[in-house]
C-alpha cells in the first residue's frame, strides 16, 4: 500500500504536446513499487485522441554473391603452398618471385607459413573462385597489401579451426604509377570476397583499411580482430555479416559500403554474429541501408553508431551503443523488433539528412533562449525570432515492436519529418537543458499499441499528435525531480500505470500506454524504491 499524503506535485500539467527523456528503470505492470517513503500525489486528465496511419515501407533482400558451393571442395585437390622469407614454394597455379607469392588461376590454395615482408597476390583471369585456406598464416608487407586480390572471379578466403592467422600491411604504400591508389587495404579484393571458417585471423591496417573489397563484402565465420588506420571493414557494393565474432577499431569508420551510384548497393546488413566496433567516426555506416536482422553488436563511435544516408532498419539483435554523437541516424528509420540500448552525446535517434538541424526554419534572425508566449525564440534578445520546424516530406520514423532505451544528451527522439509508433517500447532519458527535447517531432507524431515513456527538461517538450489513437499524459513539474527518484502513476483506486526510476534530473514527463485512459484521472507518487522486472 502507498500512502497518498503530503506533499502534491506542483504545477502538474496535461497537455498534447510530449516532451522529455525517461529513465531506464521501467515498468507498466503491478507489483513492481515497493512503498515510497516521501509520497506526493496530484490528479492529472488525459488528452483525447483519434485515429490515423503512418507511413510504411519495407526494405526488400538484396542478393549478393554468396552460394553453399563457396564453403565446400575437394580436399584432394587442394594446392599446398608453404610461405616462408626466401623459400616459399607452391604447386600448380602458384608462382614464387622472390617474396612475393602471386596465384594465378582458380582453385582452392592452403597457405602455410610466415613472410615477415612478403605478399600473396590472387591476380587469376579466369573467372572461377579462387579460395584461400588460411591455415596458420603469419604475413606483412613493407611495401603494400598484405593479401591483394587484384583479378578473379570471386575469392573465397576460409579461416581453418584451430588456426591463427595474421595479416599486417605496410604504413606507407609503393604504387607503381602516381595515379595508382589501390590496393588500399591490408586484405584488398578487387573482387566479390567472402571470408568464412572457424579459425581466427588479426589484420593490421596500418595505411588505410584493415579489409576492403571493391566489390561485395561477406562475412559468414571466423573470430576476426581487426585494427586500422581508417575504415575497418568496407564493401563497396555491400557488407553483408552472418556469423562469426569480429573486434574492430578504426580510426574512420568501422564497417563501411559506400557505393553511391545504384540505389540497390551501398547496404550493410547484419544477420548473425558478435560484433564489438570502435570507431572515431560511425560504427556502422551505410549509402543505401543499414538493416540489422540479427545478431549481438556492441558500439562506440566517435560520430553516429549507426549513419545511413537513406534507411536504418532494425528488425532483432540486440544493440548495445555505449558512447555516440548520435545514436541511429537516416531519412527513414524503422524498428520492427530487437533491443536497443543508446547512449548519445546530441541526439539519440534522428531521422535527417546532410547537416545537422536539416528541416529547420529560422524566423527574425538567431534564437535566443527559450522563453516567453513567443515559442522558442528568446524573449527580448536581438534577434529573437521563433523557431519553425518544417516537416520533411518522407523523412519519418516507424517503430512497431521491440525496445528503444535512449539516454540522449540532446533530443531523444529526434524527427526532421514524422513519426509512427504502433507498438514495443520506448525509454526516452532526455536532455537537462531547455534548448533540447527528449521528444522532437515536426511533423505527425502518432502512437498506438506502444508503451512510450519520455522524461526531461521543459523547455522544448512535445507530446504525441492529438490524432494519435492512443492517449497521452503529460506532466510538467515545477522543481527538479532529482535523479534516482522512483515515480509512479497509478489510477485512484491505485491500480499502476508505470512505474520507473528517473537516470537524470527531470521536469517533464511524457507517458503514452494502452493503460491510459482519455478523460481519467491518475495520481503520481514520488520518492521510495522500485523492484522488479526492469527495463534499461
Amino acid at each position: 500500500m502507498i500512502p497518498r499524503h503530503a506533499r502534491p506535485i506542483a504545477a502538474l500539467l496535461l497537455a498534447l504536446a510530449l516532451a522529455g527523456g525517461c529513465a531506464p528503470a521501467v515498468s507498466t505492470s503491478d507489483g513492481d513499487t515497493a512503498a515510497a517513503a516521501d509520497p506526493a500525489t496530484a490528479a492529472a486528465s488525459v488528452a483525447d485522441a483519434g485515429t490515423t496511419a503512418g507511413p510504411s515501407s519495407t526494405v526488400a533482400s538484396a542478393g549478393t554473391h554468396e552460394d553453399p558451393a563457396d564453403y565446400a571442395w575437394d580436399a584432394a585437390s587442394e594446392v599446398a603452398v608453404t610461405l616462408a622469407d626466401g623459400a616459399s614454394a607452391g604447386g600448380s597455379g602458384v608462382k614464387v618471385d622472390g617474396d612475393v607469392v602471386t596465384i594465378t588461376r582458380a582453385g582452392t590454395y592452403r597457405l602455410r607459413g610466415t613472410l615477415s615482408d612478403g605478399q600473396v597476390v590472387v591476380d587469376a583471369a579466369d573467372e572461377g573462385v579462387v579460395r584461400l585456406v588460411l591455415d596458420g598464416v603469419d604475413l606483412a608487407s613493407s611495401t603494400g597489401a598484405a593479401l591483394a586480390v587484384l583479378d578473379a572471379g570471386k575469392a573465397v578466403v576460409i579461416l581453418e579451426a584451430g588456426s591463427q592467422s595474421t595479416l599486417v600491411d605496410a604504413a606507407t604504400y609503393v604504387f607503381p604509377a602516381a595515379d595508382v591508389d589501390e590496393p588500399n587495404a591490408a586484405l584488398f579484393s578487387a573482387a566479390d570476397l567472402t571470408i568464412a571458417g572457424d579459425g581466427a585471423l588479426a589484420v593490421a591496417g596500418r595505411s588505410n583499411d584493415g579489409i576492403a573489397s571493391k566489390d561485395g563484402l561477406i562475412i559468414a565465420g571466423g573470430e576476426i580482430t581487426v585494427d586500422a588506420v581508417d575504415d575497418g571493414i568496407r564493401g563497396k557494393d555491400y557488407l553483408v555479416v552472418t556469423g562469426g565474432t569480429l573486434d574492430v577499431t578504426a580510426g574512420g569508420d568501422a564497417l563501411k559500403a559506400d557505393n553511391e551510384e545504384d540505389a540497390a548497393l551501398g547496404y550493410v546488413r547484419i544477420a548473425g554474429g558478435t560484433l564489438d566496433l570502435d570507431a572515431a567516426t560511425d560504427g556502422i555506416d551505410a549509402w543505401s541501408a543499414a538493416i540489422i536482422v540479427a545478431g549481438a553488436l556492441t558500439i562506440a563511435a566517435g560520430d553516429d553508431a549507426i549513419h545511413s544516408e537513406t534507411r536504418v532498419e532494425v528488425n532483432g539483435g540486440t544493440i548495445d551503443i555505449t558512447r555516440s554523437y548520435e545514436g541511429l541516424e537516416g531519412t527513414e528509420i524503422v524498428i520492427t523488433g530487437g533491443a536497443i540500448t543508446l547512449v548519445a552525446e546530441d541526439d539519440g535517434l534522428n531521422v535527417a539528412g546532410g547537416a545537422d538541424g536539416s528541416g529547420w526554419q529560422q524566423e527574425g534572425g538567431f534564437p535566443g533562449a527559450p522563453g516567453g508566449p513567443g515559442g522558442r525564440g528568446g524573449a527580448g534578445g536581438a534577434g529573437g525570432g521563433p523557431m519553425v520546424e518544417t516537416p520533411v516530406e518522407g523523412w519519418y520514423v516507424e517503430i512497431s515492436g521491440g525496445t528503444l532505451v535512449i539516454d540522449a544528451g540532446g533530443d531523444g527522439l529526434d524527427s526532421n519529418g514524422s513519426a509512427t509508433v504502433t507498438g514495443g517500447t520506448i525509454v526516452v532519458n532526455g536532455p537537462l537543458t531547455n534548448r533540447e527535447g527528449a521528444l522532437d517531432v515536426n511533423g505527425d507524431f502518432l502512437v498506438s499499441d506502444a508503451v512510450l515513456v519520455a522524461a526531461g527538461s521543459i523547455g522544448m517538450d512535445e507530446t504525441p499528435s492529438a490524432s494519435s489513437s492512443q492517449a497521452t499524459l503529460h506532466l510538467r513539474f515545477d522543481t527538479l525531480v532529482a535523479a534516482g527518484t522512483v515515480v509512479r502513476i497509478q489510477a485512484p483506486d491505485g491500480t499502476p500505470i508505470a512505474t520507473f526510476r528517473a537516470s537524470k534530473d527531470l521536469q517533464s514527463l511524457v507517458v503514452s500506454t494502452p493503460g491510459v485512459v482519455a478523460g481519467a484521472s491518475y495520481e503520481v507518487l514520488t520518492g521510495g524504491t522500485v523492484t522488479g522486472e526492469s527495463l534499461g
